[in-house]
């Protein structure tokens, strides 16, 4: 050590190694500072971990480039341990590196097969270790000067590496806080969505009844109802108006994420648990602990996964993919889907034991067809809301005519869809008057309908008794028949579906009834 030191390559090599706080940058200058005493080729630092089992190369240089940085790579737990030195360090020199059992993992991709080499191993603690890996241009092995020189660089290696892994545990925990500051800040910023629910005292007065009396219960709650009626305003209001309003709500949609990484969303996973993981992730349901966990779409739950689903509901414990630790929860459960669960159940496309779990208290959602009442008030809503969304003034008025449309349409995507016609209305005219012709085109209902639709718009008198007594004049021509050749559809150029939907609602009958109709004294 005093003669490394008195020609300063020891002090200079220590400087270069911890020279930057760019890894790679260190690595390489340490190249740089070694080229004077030996052949080497590349270098690579890496860190041990057998707690799960993985080895994070950390950087690697090979040729005087940066070639891999944070590379995760599956190690057997009982190899990292039983490598650890007793010790501070050992220092292996080796014909061909991936003759030690550390390495082998890393042939492929440190591309050490065939290598000379040596490996200066560290202990960081009685779990973690970490290797400075270095490989020589020419099959031969240091001279004894450089040996001690590597060893003598124990003690950098072990606080370069520490302050890696603190600093990577400092960012995960970092993230994890600014996750937390955004579930709150969309909390506080959600609030006066939610507050008032429209159409609570007209068609929802049966629902909100529902509601309150779930409000200070713990138990799962399940809405059901189309797409669009508004699931994810009543989930939120539930947890608005209980005893959890303090605690985080996560909304995740079962649908929206890929069958492989579902687990790791629900559950969360460990740092190294599968290829490219790169830290601690904390799932959805560790994130609600203390709230409320909204899974939309429950239905697109995997039938694998409803199985780890159940267990989290029946114990109110989880363990993250690739820990052997159990975490306790205290969540509360809001599930939704627009699909038939019972039915699903009977044709094994989802368990029935976690449909009796979810199912403790159903609220169904009626589509907006059952409840054109709501209409107006949500039309004024959606105005408000979207005017100021694109800073309009709140002035635009409906074009006349526009809101008996609106009530008479069949709205097959529910609340979501009014929303949407609305902000196209004052997109196309944004001062108004607002009028939607586009739902009527042949994307959405037949052109036949618009056209029975504009003639109410131009206020044509008794328009539906005139429409009544042409078509009766036609049933009495085709003697009731709809379809085929000769029939009043035909003979009137519309679609057979769209004429029967016409003649229901006007209480013609057609077909069978109509011949019964003939023959009833």
């Amino acid at each position: 050590m005093t003669t490394l030191i008195k020609d300063n390559r020891y002090r200079k090599t220590v400087e270069a190694l911890l020279s930057s706080t760019d890894i790679s940058d260190s690595l390489l200058a340490l190249i740089h500072s070694m080229a004077a005493f030996a052949p080497v080729s590349g270098v690579s630092l890496h860190l041990f971990d057998s707690n799960i089992g993985v080895v994070d190369s950390v950087a690697i240089i090979e040729g005087g480039k940066t070639t891999s940085i944070s590379q995760w790579t599956a190690v057997s737990t009982e190899i990292i341990l039983a490598n650890i030195p007793d010790h501070n360090y050992t220092l292996l020199h080796l014909d061909n590196l991936i003759q030690h059992p550390l390495l082998k993992p890393l042939s492929e991709s440190c591309s050490l097969t065939g290598f000379t080499g040596s490996i200066l191993l560290v202990r960081l603690d009685a779990k973690r270790l970490g290797a400075l890996i270095l490989c020589y241009s020419a099959h031969e092995l240091p001279s004894e000067a450089f040996v001690n020189l590597l060893a003598s660089l124990a003690v950098p290696v072990t606080f370069l590496l520490s302050t890696t892994f603190q600093h990577r545990q400092f960012e995960n925990i970092q993230e994890m806080l600014t996750e937390d500051k955004r579930i709150k800040r969309d909390k506080f910023l959600n609030i006066a969505n939610f507050t008032r629910v429209v159409g609570a005292s007209g068609g929802l007065r049966s629902v909100m009844a529902q509601v309150q009396k779930v409000l200070t219960l713990d138990y799962p709650v399940l809405l059901t109802g189309e797409t669009g009626t508004g699931k994810d305003v009543i989930a939120h209001t539930i947890y608005e108006w209980s005893s959890r309003r303090n605690g985080p709500f996560i909304k995740i949609n079962c649908g929206a994420i890929a069958e492989n990484l579902i687990e790791s969303e629900l559950f969360g996973h460990e740092h190294g648990a599968f290829t490219g993981t790169v830290a601690q992730h904390r799932g959805c349901f560790e994130r609600a602990n203390g709230g409320t966990l909204f899974l939309d779409e429950i239905s697109e739950l995997p039938i694998n996964s409803q199985t780890r689903f159940l267990h989290v509901l029946q114990d109110h414990v989880i363990k993250r993919v690739g820990s052997g630790k159990s975490l306790h929860l205290d969540i509360r459960i809001i599930a939704a889907t627009n699909r038939d669960l019972a039915a699903m159940v009977r044709h094994r496309q989802f368990r029935q034991d976690l449909f009796f779990r979810l199912n403790v208290f159903p609220i169904r959602l009626p589509p907006l067809r059952e409840r054109p009442a709501d209409i107006p008030e949500l039309v004024r809503h959606f105005i408000n809301k979207k005017c100021n969304e694109m800073k309009l003034p709140n002035n635009a008025m409906l074009d006349p005519g526009a809101l008996e449309e609106l009530i008479g349409y069949e709205w097959p995507g529910n609340v979501r869809e009014l929303e949407n016609a609305i902000a196209h209305a004052l997109i196309s005219n944004p001062q108004g008057p607002l009028s939607f012709p586009f739902l009527f085109t042949s994307n959405n209902i037949d052109v036949d309908e618009y056209a029975l639709h504009l003639a109410k718009r131009l206020n044509i008198s008794k328009f539906d008794e005139t429409i009544s007594r042409h078509l009766l004049t036609v049933m009495q021509q085709v003697d009731g028949r709809v379809e085929g050749p000769g029939g009043a559809a035909e003979i009137l150029g519309v679609k057979p579906s769209t004429l029967r939907k016409r003649m229901r609602k006007l209480g013609i009958a057609f077909g069978r009834a109509y011949k019964n109709q003939l023959t009833t004294p």
